[in-house]
């Protein structure tokens, strides 16, 4: 490692955004605890909901039910105070987690790691901030995938396979990552995951009995195969929630430029967005949008399998495997950083603290960039964008405009940028603190 000193990398620095961040998270500790509810609420009545065996359509898997049970039974300030206390402990575990697996890239001084920490912080500040109101719920998806890539990389598999079916059965959209353990020829993990797929599937038949589980995963997929025999391009709940702007997922992003969204109607249509700067790109039918719109979704996972697919080292030794080789090898935290991006962007509703989870791919790309002998321009511009973009979004600072931005997905085209660039080779063949 070659020693530059920079302003971040000085101990002024690091005392002083250490406190900042300290305040930062006791007062939002107030605020959240105190003067929010929004998705913690909602999931604290999910848990009431399977106590009281009620039948209900949803798009969580039934475990997810009986996950939500402990906010169901606790007095609810204390469950929330509870919950964002074990939110911020894990986001300290996730970055000590990400630090080490990004010494598998390249090494970095501790200054170094911790300056792109808390640069990674700033860049997905209101992510962050908004997913603190909820208490954590995708802290804490992040934590579970997290885990499950540093077990991998350790080649604890049973390990590995515990976290990510968790997090498959906490959230349905993980399960991308059992697909991509047999791509990568992580055969135990996948074995592992599978295994504990079916545990946390048959969990809730410990309280409900085993034939209202049956019934509970009956009517999940009930409702799954509805919201996908509906076919619409622009992803929604259907009668039980209209199609909203506040969705950054990528299905959102592409139908949004293939689809024409009428002006005029009473009440207006739910993407319109009545401004000047609003302006629509495809016209495409229904039907057709949603199939161009999965096929564009077909080109961007041939892609990544591409770019991920197993390569022979010619430095690793002749008796290792080619999975071996990327478990223990240089590839795995971007590749694992993306993995998590995918778990999100790749959900049919996404909102904006669900993006929280592209916190890795902040953190490398800060890592790569504090890291680089001679800091090139254009990488700052780019990151001063993308900072720009998360940051001004809201509707505080820019008004009604935010539903603008919002409509064209400044903020999953911003996150992208950083997907893409965690993926690109860095070239970082020696690093400085």
């Amino acid at each position: 490692m070659v020693d530059v000193q920079r302003w971040y990398t000085s101990a002024q620095f690091q005392k002083s955004a250490l406190h900042l961040l300290i305040v930062l998270a006791l007062g939002q500790g107030v605020v959240a605890i105190w003067f929010r509810d929004g998705d913690f609420e909602w999931h604290r009545n999910y848990g009431q909901q399977f106590l009281e065996r009620q039948e209900k359509r949803d798009h969580y898997p039934p475990a997810r039910g009986f996950m939500d049970v402990p906010l169901a039974l606790t007095p609810y300030v204390v469950a929330r105070a509870i919950s964002y206390v074990l939110c911020i402990a894990a986001l300290v575990l996730c970055w000590q987690t990400w630090s080490k697996l990004g010494h598998r890239e390249f090494t970095v001084t501790p200054s170094i790691a911790f300056a792109a920490g808390v640069f990674a912080v700033g860049i997905m500040l209101p992510f962050l901030l908004r997913d603190l109101d909820e208490c954590g719920l995708q802290i804490f998806l992040l934590t579970l995938l997290t885990l499950g890539g540093w077990a991998l990389a350790r080649g604890r598999s049973w390990q590995a396979g515990l976290f990510l079916a968790t997090a498959a059965s906490y959230k349905a959209v993980p399960i991308i990552v059992l697909p991509f353990l047999v791509w990568k020829r992580q055969w135990r993990a996948a074995g592992w995951m599978v295994a504990f797929l079916a545990l946390w599937s048959a969990a809730p038949a410990l309280y409900n009995g085993w034939d209202y589980n049956v019934q509970a995963h009956q009517r999940w997929i009930a409702e799954s195969r509805r919201l996908k025999e509906a076919k619409q391009a622009y992803p929604s709940l259907l009668d039980r929630e209209p199609q909203l702007i506040y969705n950054v997922s990528l299905y959102a992003l592409i139908a949004r430029n293939l689809e024409t969204y009428p002006a005029g109607l009473s009440p207006p249509h739910s993407l319109y967005v009545d401004h000047p700067l609003f302006f629509q790109f495809g016209n495409l039918e229904p039907a057709a949008a949603y199939y161009v719109m999965h096929g564009i979704l077909g080109v961007i996972a041939l892609a990544f399998l591409w770019r991920t697919r197993l390569r022979p080292s010619l430095s690793a030794s002749k008796g290792q495997s080619r999975a071996l080789r990327w478990r223990s090898g240089s590839d795995l935290p971007a590749e694992w950083a993306a993995v998590c991006a995918f778990c999100t962007l790749v959900s049919p509703l996404c909102w904006k603290q669900h993006l929280i989870v592209l916190l890795p791919c902040a953190f490398l790309v800060w890592r790569r960039v504090l890291s680089e002998a001679t800091p090139l321009r254009w990488h700052w511009a780019v990151l001063g964008v993308v900072t720009f973009i998360s940051l001004a979004g809201r509707r505080s600072i820019v008004g009604d405009f935010s539903d603008v931005m919002l409509s064209y997905k400044f903020d999953t085209l911003a996150m992208l940028t950083l997907l893409v660039w965690t993926l690109t080779p860095h070239g970082n063949e020696q690093a400085q603190g």
